[in-house]
């Protein structure tokens, strides 16, 4: 019993460190000026993390998923911040060349050279550059989409490259950049997928993505601090006596 305590002792003062390395609200209102976070980790800890940062009058946002949850994600997210804020000081700031530059540095940690049987650890991630000023948008992705909703109700698919942060079949094919041109009002949505593969509802499924577009229409033109209330609900409904499966994480942005 004493040990179990100490573990428990440990791992949430870990939490605290997480805690401490994420963005804190201030600092996502102070680059954000109108969007909700949902962020509900599976355990004390969490594999999920969110990043941002902002460089030459850009925002540079980050929503990205460990492999596992718990300590083992944890420790991932830990590297991951650190790569991020390393890689945005030292290159130019242009999406899939973060992307390609994380991976570097998460297989050099994971000491992956691409041999056969090697852990296949690493993360999603999707990350998105926002020029306020300009209007523009440049996202790249690893194995995590998002979505962007029109201020009309029309929507665009931010596809993500088929192939995660860490080895791969792909690993030396570089990361594609997507870029687009937004208007204001148009609210942009980032998650990684314990929303869409939590189970639930009458027969016992997943939500999926399909559900969530569908739930995102009805909200996306009410104040965001509504929108995350919906989306919360939604999900604890869904959920019932259910176990959460996976760390939650999701963003939106009116931009």
């Amino acid at each position: 019993e004493m040990q179990r305590k100490d573990i428990i002792d440990d791992v949430t003062y870990s939490r605290r460190i997480q805690n401490a390395i994420m963005p804190t609200t201030e600092i996502m209102s102070s680059y954000l000026s109108e969007h909700f976070l949902f962020f509900r980790p599976k355990r004390i800890v969490s594999g999920d993390f969110y990043w941002i940062a902002s460089k030459e009058n850009k925002v540079i946002l980050a929503v990205a998923d460990c492999t596992g949850h718990g300590i083992s994600g944890a420790f991932l997210t830990i590297a991951g911040t650190a790569f991020l804020n390393e890689i945005v000081n030292y290159t130019t700031i242009d999406a899939a060349e973060i992307l390609n530059q994380l991976r570097i540095r998460i297989m050099r940690l994971l000491n992956q050279k691409g041999l056969e049987g090697e852990t296949a650890d690493g993360m999603d991630i999707s990350l998105v550059i926002i020029d306020f000023n300009n209007l523009t948008l440049q996202f790249a992705a690893a194995n995590n989409p998002a979505y962007l909703i029109r201020k009309d109700g029309s929507n665009i698919d931010l596809f993500s490259d088929r192939m995660p942060i860490g080895i791969h079949i792909n690993f030396a094919k570089p990361f594609q950049n997507q870029n687009y041109i937004f208007e204001k009002g148009d609210v942009l949505y980032m998650f990684t997928d314990g929303y869409i593969d939590q189970f639930g509802g009458p027969n016992d499924q997943k939500f999926r993505i399909k559900r969530l577009k569908e739930l995102l229409h009805e909200i996306y033109l009410l104040p965001m601090n509504e929108q995350l209330k919906i989306i919360e609900s939604t999900i604890d409904k869904w959920m019932g006596y259910r176990d959460q499966v996976d760390d939650i994480l999701m963003i939106g942005i009116r931009l």
